[in-house]
């Protein structure tokens, strides 16, 4: 080698080093796209069961005593919860009249200012939406809670257990 008349020279690139970097950023961003869709899909909410259809007359105790069967084992409260959430929005706009279907927990608080409907859906939106699991007394708990509400509007004394 040393007797090249002008020595080695730089090394010549196969690929010109700015659309290279540019593929390899282009695909270290969708891997870190499909690692950021794989989290969100993992991490998605259970799809809500639809309770069981309530009968016209004291159907909504039966359905309230269904859903409490239904989802009252351990990893099923929060499903319960939301289950429950639909059958009492259902119930109280068709006894009330207003359409519930759009308003967050805190508007029907106020649309329904001291009845005992405006207490119940922020309890429930708590313990739908809080980052951990509700227990076992507490879904049983908001279960009586929403048997009172819809059948009498008022909660029930404290103590009482089913």
């Amino acid at each position: 080698m040393s007797d090249l008349p002008a020595g080695l020279g730089e090394p010549l690139h196969l690929l010109e080093p700015l659309p290279h970097r540019a593929l390899v950023a282009a695909g270290l961003a969708l891997l870190l796209l499909a690692w950021w869709a794989w989290l969100r899909w993992r991490r998605r909410p259970a799809a809500a069961e639809a309770p069981p259809p309530a009968a016209a007359e004291g159907g909504v105790d039966e359905a309230i005593e269904a859903i409490r069967r239904r989802y009252g084992r351990p990893g099923r409260f929060r499903v319960g919860c939301h289950a429950l959430a639909g059958l009492l929005r259902r119930h109280v706009e068709g006894t009330s009249g207003r359409r519930l279907a759009h308003l967050t927990a805190r508007e029907i608080a106020a649309a329904f200012g001291e009845q005992a409907v405006a207490g119940f859906f922020p309890l429930l939106a708590e313990l739908q939406f809080r980052r951990r699991e509700p227990s076992a007394d507490e879904f049983h708990s908001i279960c009586e809670l929403a048997e009172a509400v819809a059948v009498s509007g008022l909660p029930p004394r404290p103590g009482r257990r089913r």
